[in-house]
């Protein structure tokens, strides 16, 4: 029983940082996207590159969207199969979220990856 109210608290948890806005919303881009697309000068993107970027934040945001309507469908359903369906769909928008960032740092070339690395060390500074 621990085990589904754990989950209900972590989908309870995504839906309010969602409704928030936060960085941790559901249906946001995935912040590397949203981090790239606001490093552009720095990294200076073409516009191919912006293009390529924006196109999988919009793509990745529709997803995200319809993957949380369906986890709040999910969520109100207090039995055994919604618990486990809530527990996949969280899955789903994890895998969703790093397959995205990881495609979207494909974007860049050797060089603007090296720099973003270097922008996101001295965030952390």
């Amino acid at each position: 029983m621990h085990g589904k109210a754990l989950i209900g608290l972590i989908a309870l948890a995504l839906l309010c940082s969602s409704a928030a806005g936060g960085a941790g919303s559901t249906d946001s881009a995935p912040p590397i996207v949203d981090q790239l697309l606001d490093l552009r000068a720095q990294l200076d993107l073409s516009e191919q590159q912006v293009a390529s970027l924006q196109a999988m934040s919009d793509r990745s945001r529709q997803t995200l969207q319809a993957l949380t309507q369906r986890l709040r469908t999910s969520e109100s359903t207090a039995t055994a199969a919604g618990a486990e369906n809530t527990k996949i769909l969280l899955q789903e928008i994890g895998r969703l979220r790093v397959m995205t960032g990881r495609d979207a740092l494909q974007v860049l070339t050797a060089e603007q990856r090296q720099r973003w690395v270097q922008l996101q060390a001295g965030r952390g500074r």
